[in-house]
């Protein structure tokens, strides 16, 4: 995963899932290619996915506070804030991880 994300200069190092993986793979290439159609495989998978998923959900999160709370924004304003936050994740998730156009850049 890191190699991956150094390509698309994503710099982030996700230990956990990469440990994960390897530990996935050796085991797939000691026991033998079989294992793939193992629906345990696919659960080891997802669950690989869901560390990824909550080790970046928990950094964003903390990243968030920090930076309301050097910000000094009020409580009132943090629930503005937050419903944005969800509104834009509803009607456009994607723009959380793909960097916007020239035209949504610029307007």
């Amino acid at each position: 995963v890191p190699a991956v994300a150094s390509f698309f200069s994503l710099p982030f190092d996700l230990r956990h899932v990469t440990l994960g993986t390897g530990e996935l793979f050796a085991a797939v290439g000691a026991i033998g290619s079989s294992t793939l159609a193992a629906g345990l495989f696919w659960w080891c998978i997802a669950g690989i996915v869901a560390t990824g998923t909550l080790n970046l959900g928990v950094s964003f999160f903390l990243a968030f506070r920090v930076a309301l709370r050097s910000r000094e924004i009020r409580v009132a304003d943090r629930g503005r804030i937050h419903r944005a936050i969800r509104s834009r994740l509803w009607r456009d998730p994607l723009s959380f991880l793909l960097p916007a156009r020239a035209s949504r850049a610029t307007a």
